[in-house]
């Protein structure tokens, strides 16, 4: 069993961008909303693959997307939750202390 898994999130479009799609979504700007509900999307697929094939203890999100991590972390622990193959136990999805 791993301890954990720390999963740093590239961003391709940089944190500017990102922020500015936060602003979006808080404007009502649905293009914005559905990009970063895909996002989220995409994110929880991927750390629950890896809870599934790693078996770790906590998930540590950290990189400059987990400056969203009252909306982030949230999201991806209900993921783990749900779709994570791990009878009897949980798996904390946490934010990384410093970024």
């Amino acid at each position: 069993q791993v301890a954990a898994i720390t999963f740093m999130v590239p961003l391709g479009i940089g944190i500017a961008a990102t922020v500015r799609v936060g602003h979006a979504v808080g404007r009502g700007d649905a293009v914005a909303a559905r990009l970063r509900d895909r996002s989220l999307e995409l994110w929880s697929a991927t750390v629950v693959s890896l809870v599934n094939l790693f078996d770790p203890e906590r998930v540590i999100l950290g990189g400059g997307v987990a400056r969203s991590a009252p909306v982030i972390v949230p999201y991806v622990q209900r993921a783990v939750d749900k779709g994570a193959w791990l009878p009897g136990r949980k798996v904390a999805v946490v934010q990384a202390r410093y970024l």
